[in-house]
């Protein structure tokens, strides 16, 4: 089998005098560049708008807008391009302006087809650092995730262990301070969980008095599996409470376990293992 070619990365060439787009053209593409080219700003939008490439060279004299109007709007859209401006003019106050409104570099003509080069694996590299920050920041660094707030190195280590632990059947046991938030812990575990659809069913063992301990720990179990099956007797396609193999029933989750009597161990302990009943206890 073949192997298959990379593809080049693609500079959007916004110029309107016909003989230098040829040329910068000429330079990009013997540098390794797919060159699409814009003869007025107009153009230069609809081609944006549609497929924006990560770099752009953008003439500010244009015939129909000024460069400075499409630099704009690049930036008010958050556009992913790395934005070069050219220009006959290399006033300080234009340089200043055009980099306000994020442009990337800024060339003043005339210029060699090294300084241009240069400056287009300047942007991409800019570009694509700037992709992988976003990527890494949508990824790794969220502010709020299933009921928890924080955007914090420790909390997005937290994040990720809830999304490995989440489509697993065992049994996660979750343990800290009163008012951690273990609860909410337990929650978004199952709001991440295949059972997301299913109950979830919290039960204080530590409120419950030991002789009624096992009697309420069966009936809330069992009190969601007869429900589960009427409603898939009932034949309700996506029911809340519809038991299927691959998601596994409700989602009991026991808060403070400790307490709970050993004499209560035998008998409740296979209900909460079974396939139908995904046991998240905290501690």
């Amino acid at each position: 089998m073949a192997p298959v070619a990379e593809s080049k990365p693609r500079v959007l060439l916004v110029e309107d005098t016909r003989s230098l787009a040829v040329v910068y053209e000429q330079y990009l593409a013997q540098d390794g560049y797919e060159v699409l080219r814009a003869d007025c700003g107009q153009q230069a939008l609809a081609q944006l708008l549609s497929s924006p490439p990560p770099v752009v060279l953008l003439d500010l004299e244009l015939p129909d807008m000024s460069g400075m109007d499409i630099l704009q709007q690049i930036t008010e859209q958050q556009l992913p391009c790395s934005v070069v401006v050219i220009t006959a003019h290399g006033s300080v106050d234009v340089a200043v302006e055009a980099m306000r409104l994020g442009a990337f570099d800024f060339l003043t003509k005339p210029f060699d087809g090294k300084r241009l080069c240069a400056t287009a694996r300047n942007a991409l590299k800019h570009q694509q650092l700037s992709s992988l920050v976003a990527q890494y920041r949508e990824n790794f660094e969220r502010s709020s995730f299933a009921g928890f707030i924080g955007a914090s190195m420790p909390m997005q280590a937290v994040y990720r262990i809830i999304e490995s632990a989440a489509p697993s059947k065992a049994t996660v046991f979750i343990t800290g301070e009163s008012g951690t938030g273990k609860e909410v812990c337990a929650e978004a575990i199952h709001q991440c969980s295949p059972r997301r659809e299913q109950p979830f069913i919290a039960l204080n063992c530590a409120a419950i008095p030991h002789d009624l301990m096992e009697s309420e720990i069966l009936e809330v179990a069992q009190r969601a599996v007869a429900l589960e099956d009427q409603e898939h007797q009932r034949g309700r396609g996506r029911g809340t409470l519809r038991r299927t193999a691959r998601h596994g029933g409700p989602t009991p989750i026991t808060a403070a376990p400790c307490p709970t009597p050993p004499s209560t161990w035998p008998s409740s302990s296979p209900t909460l293992r079974s396939p139908r009943c995904a046991s998240t206890p905290t501690g």
